[in-house]
């Protein structure tokens, strides 16, 4: 219900919305860049109390906010300062749940790790030189 209700208001602001589905805070972080998005928001429910569940929301650099920013974000959605686009300008919605194998695909290629060592001891862990 949350994710349905981020993506319509972003599409309603006249943004377009890539959803990936089920993810890691650091695949999305990698997908930020390589999407050249605008930014990111994970709706996180993690190891938190539920009071704390929240939103966290990523930069262009696909790295946290500022404390800055959060504060204008707030500052915005507090003012309403804001438009909705008319609706021949709304957002688009598509669905991209290939980034954990593309995260998954870095790692692997990574100098660091090895792979075959890892294979070599049926290890179900990747280890680490």
């Amino acid at each position: 219900m949350v994710s349905q209700l981020v993506s319509a208001t972003l599409q309603g602001l006249g943004l377009d919305v890539i959803d990936l589905g089920l993810s890691t805070t650091p695949t999305v972080e990698i997908a930020v860049t390589a999407e050249k998005a605008g930014g990111g928001i994970i709706l996180t429910a993690s190891h938190n109390p539920v009071q704390w569940n929240a939103l966290k929301l990523l930069n262009e650099k696909g790295e946290f906010i500022s404390s800055a920013d959060g504060a204008e974000v707030l500052r915005i959605a507090e003012a309403e300062s804001f438009d909705f686009a008319p609706v021949d300008k709304l957002g688009k919605y598509s669905l991209n749940n290939s980034y954990l194998q593309k995260h998954i695909n870095l790692i692997l290629k990574h100098k660091l790790v090895n792979v075959k060592l890892s294979k070599k001891q049926n290890s179900r862990l990747l280890l680490m030189r």
